[in-house]
């Protein structure tokens, strides 16, 4: 393969895994490939792990390899960054995004081995390096000369002043592929408000860039070729995502674009966000009738709160009209706009954020009332996080935000007092229930046991043994995705699992979530991004579980010690999943349902002698020095146990997921139970 100017990995995880090409970064490469320059992507549609990202630049060659960096991020970024450097230490590292825009001088000072941040766009600053154009020369570049951090001048988009966003070439009108049923497009970027929370203003400082109306139809009608051809051949119409940072802050333009998209009546469905104040009823009728979903942000009720955000702020003045609003007409717009929305019967949600410094429970509250007085469709929470270099960071000391101990310097931690406590926690409730039930009431919601399960084999640890050394250490970087999950299920303190967390963090194992599985009386807390501590209460009594009497602050971890308890269990389990005050964590639950995790691997299970096995019940099926062919074929022969029991004459085959290790239960006591159980349900192929 040719070598390659530079690539753009973007390994899955939680946060990056739901698109074919990164649309940012598919402007980068349209803008490099028109300067000649040999480009790629690294997007795995399967989990990838670390050697797989090597992999992929041993095949490519580049001399740069970049990667789209946020908060949530960063982990991913310093532990790649270090990893291709170990091998590659003449291959530059570029890192650009919102975060680098942010936190430049954070990153640069944290992570010896990233070489270059760019803040703002990153079209021109890419090229220009590729070019070889001198770095103190190139605008919006972060680098290092002689030990020492340089932060060049600011962008100030002087470029783009004559024929606006359309000197960038298009990503889709240049032959980037188009893979997913959802594609983003821009109309513009930027946004004149001046939210104090948000790293929008300060990414291009509240100025707002167009494409050209041409340039918009072009690509629209791009798609609907597309789009029509995936229909005709039997699937779907493409969801066009308009991601611009406020659609409608120009409301003329935004609707002479609706209406052109109405004239071409393009078999597409579309998506915008925007804003309370940036609507009237007649954008609304527009989208209505062009097929939109639109999300609005309201982020709280509270006008103290709003003030303190400046939700209704601007940071430039405009000669696109007033978009701006004090709170109360802010408030005032807000319901019109609801209205207005349900009688159009358009699809949309509200944004509200949980946990804006100063507000408590009663807060939150009557932000969730406002809504179901006004009969919101849908509320889409998000937890409050603070950006680096943004005005309230700036500020946070007197609204009262301490920045936590953390071993990496992003995300922040942030403690923020006469506050609410727990919102990650918030977050998590199903507030959609609550605004269409005649309740209001806030149950207390505790950590749900989904997080234990995995959707990718290799992709969950769980660690029996309190003594991890380079042996294990190195197994599991073989093994691990880069968005993987350890569980640690021995007996000790939570303490030391704290510590075995932390030295697998500083081994550079690309592992975002820490779990701590044991009898413990401290309180349910998070820390968000390395280490869950989960107190968990081992039920074996029947009366408890009949009762479902479970405390709200833990995890109720069950093992089935007879078959009466895992008659009884089942139902409880299955209830248990709709109702976020009743969770169970059920130890054995692979033996009920789903496909049985023995086979497909779905959690390596490590013992204190370095044993190994996929399942909580099942025996020791090999060790970490055993190869994965060995293991495969000691699974195969397990296999052969179901074909004497005659699973594929069983009436319900297809929806028992065919334990290979059933205790306490016999095989034929497990067997009566899931013919019980699943006789006269739908089966699905």
């Amino acid at each position: 393969m040719d070598k390659h100017d530079i690539v753009f990995l973007f390994p899955r995880t939680e946060f990056l895994n739901n698109f074919s090409l990164h649309h940012g970064v598919s402007y980068i490469e349209a803008y490099c490939r028109k300067q000649g320059y040999i480009t790629a992507q690294f997007n795995p549609n399967y989990p990838a792990k670390l050697h797989d990202v090597m992999e992929f630049i041993r095949t490519h060659h580049p001399r740069y390899v970049g990667l789209t960096c946020y908060d949530n991020t960063y982990f991913y970024v310093k532990t790649i960054s270090e990893e291709i450097k170990k091998e590659f230490p003449d291959v530059f590292i570029v890192v650009g995004g919102v975060t680098p825009s942010l936190v430049d001088e954070f990153i640069m000072n944290d992570c010896p081995k990233i070489d270059y941040c760019i803040r703002g766009f990153a079209e021109i600053p890419v090229a220009q390096l590729i070019k070889g154009v001198q770095s103190e020369k190139i605008k919006g570049l972060t680098f290092r000369k002689e030990g020492k951090t340089i932060r060049n001048e600011s962008q100030n988009y002087s470029e783009f002043k004559e024929n606006g966003l359309d000197i960038l070439p298009s990503p889709i009108l240049t032959g980037l592929p188009c893979m997913s049923h959802e594609v983003i497009i821009n109309t513009s970027r930027g946004c004149f408000f001046d939210c104090a929370y948000c790293c929008c203003g300060e990414f291009i400082k509240n100025k707002v860039l167009f494409f050209s109306m041409d340039r918009v139809m072009g690509e629209l009608k791009e798609l609907d070729k597309i789009s029509k051809k995936l229909v005709k051949e039997g699937g779907y119409k493409l969801n066009v995502m308009i991601m611009d940072d406020t659609f409608g802050i120009d409301l003329k333009r935004a609707k002479d674009i609706l209406k052109k998209i109405i004239h071409y009546d393009f078999m597409l469905d579309f998506f915008a966000a925007t804003r309370f104040d940036c609507v009237d009823n007649e954008l609304l009728e527009l989208m209505k009738k062009a097929g939109f979903e639109i999300e609005l942000g309201l982020e709280s009720v509270s006008k103290k709160s709003l003030k303190l955000i400046s939700k209704t702020s601007r940071g430039q003045s405009s000669a696109y009209g007033n978009c701006s609003c004090r709170e109360s007409e802010f408030l005032r717009k807000a319901e019109q706009t609801i209205k207005k929305c349900n009688e159009l019967e358009i699809k949309y949600h509200v944004n509200i954020i949980v946990g804006i410094p100063g507000e408590d429970i009663n807060d939150l509250r009557r932000t969730v009332e406002f809504l179901k007085d006004n009969n919101t469709q849908e509320i889409a929470p998000s937890q409050f996080t603070l950006f680096g270099n943004t005005r309230i960071y700036h500020t946070r000391e007197k609204i009262g935000i301490e920045l936590e101990e953390n071993p990496f310097i992003l995300p922040f931690k942030v403690k923020v007092k006469n506050g609410i406590d727990d919102p990650d926690r918030l977050c998590k409730l199903d507030f959609n229930r609550i605004i269409h039930e005649e309740s209001i009431e806030m149950p207390q919601i505790f950590l749900n046991s989904n997080m234990l399960e995995s959707d990718d084999p290799g992709q969950c640890f769980v660690l029996s043994t309190c003594d991890i050394d380079t042996e294990i250490i190195e197994y599991i970087r073989s093994k691990i995705i880069v968005d993987g999950i350890v569980i640690f299920s021995h007996q000790g303190e939570v303490i030391c699992s704290e510590n075995l967390a932390l030295k697998l963090i500083r081994s550079k194992i690309p592992i975002r979530r820490y779990v701590h599985i044991g009898k413990t009386q401290k309180p349910l807390h998070d820390l968000r991004y390395f280490l869950k501590e989960v107190p968990v209460k081992s039920i074996t009594d029947k009366e408890f579980i009949r009762d479902l009497e479970i405390p709200n602050d833990i995890v109720t971890q069950v093992r089935l010690t007879s078959p009466e308890l895992a008659r009884d269990v089942i139902e409880k389990y299955e209830e248990s999943d709709d109702d976020p005050d009743n969770q169970i964590y059920l130890e054995d639950d692979c033996k009920f349902f789903g496909e049985c995790c023995m086979l497909k691997k779905a959690k390596t299970i490590i013992g204190d002698k370095k044993q190994i096995k996929f399942c909580n019940s099942s025996d020791w099926i090999g060790n970490i020095t055993d190869s994965d062919k060995k293991i495969d074929e000691r699974l195969m022969s397990l296999k052969k146990n179901l074909d004497q029991r005659g699973c594929d004459s069983c009436s319900v085959k297809k929806n028992c997921p065919k334990c290979l290790f059933p205790k306490p239960l016999t095989v034929k006591q497990y067997c009566e139970l899931m013919k019980d159980y699943l006789e006269g349900m739908p089966t699905f192929d």
